[in-house]
């Protein structure tokens, strides 16, 4: 099933809750909830270490285009975490830091349909 978010950002993913054995606790302890949220960088998020491998391996990765839109195509039916990053270095080249953060909110995909989700 193909599924669209908008948001100004530069990396997104969606991924399965439960999936992975921390991936529910991880989203609470980061956003402190599991339905929507975000956070910022200056809020100094959490830091999972070592992180699991399959949570790595159940993500669905993409970029978004100019617009800040993205699509993920055939996603199969279920619950899902849908996040989007956007982090920018600010200050000079050399010694820049980085500034920004992410934004959480889990869907539900169901059969045969189009999911459009804005990442208010």
């Amino acid at each position: 099933m193909p599924l669209s978010a908008v948001r100004h950002s530069s990396n997104c993913l969606a991924g399965r809750p439960g999936a992975a054995p921390v991936s529910l606790s991880s989203i609470f302890k980061t956003y402190g909830n599991n339905q929507q949220g975000q956070i910022l960088l200056e809020q100094n998020p959490p830091r999972f270490t070592p992180d699991v491998k399959e949570y790595h391996e159940i993500l669905l990765k993409g970029s978004c285009d100019a617009r800040g839109k993205f699509n993920f195509e055939n996603v199969a039916a279920g619950d899902y975490y849908v996040m989007a990053f956007i982090i920018w270095k600010t200050g000079p080249a050399e010694g820049a830091s980085s500034s920004g953060g992410a934004v959480m909110k889990r869907i539900r995909v169901e059969p045969n349909s189009t999911n459009v989700v804005r990442m208010d």
